[in-house]
């Protein structure tokens, strides 16, 4: 059974002070991308898979509200772990079939 992934957001990042939700920024079909801000310059993003097959998808910064030509850490929120690569302009997963991840992003400007 597929979670309801507005709630996963809200209920997840519910404590950070900013107190803004997240939103659905892109819709293709059966995969989706929310993306929000967060307190300390930074942002949320999860991705949602629900088709019957693993794919790549890819966060654009213009999808989240952030300059193009910025770099940017990611965190893995299921796995608790800081990515060791930096992203410029866009950031793309793997994400199981029927499935998700949700990430923080956090801008260097």
């Amino acid at each position: 059974m597929l979670w309801h992934f507005s709630t996963v957001v809200e209920s997840y990042i519910c404590a950070d002070p900013l107190g803004i939700q997240a939103k659905k920024v892109r819709n293709y079909g059966q995969r989706d991308l929310w993306a929000g801000p967060l307190s300390q310059n930074r942002f949320v993003i999860l991705f949602v898979n629900r088709k019957t097959y693993d794919l790549e998808m890819t966060a654009h910064w213009s999808d989240v509200g952030i300059p193009d030509d910025t770099i940017v850490l990611a965190r893995d929120l299921w796995l608790h772990q800081d990515l060791s690569d930096v992203f410029i302009g866009n950031f793309s997963v793997t994400v199981k079939s029927h499935s998700c991840k949700m990430f923080i992003l956090t801008p260097h400007y």
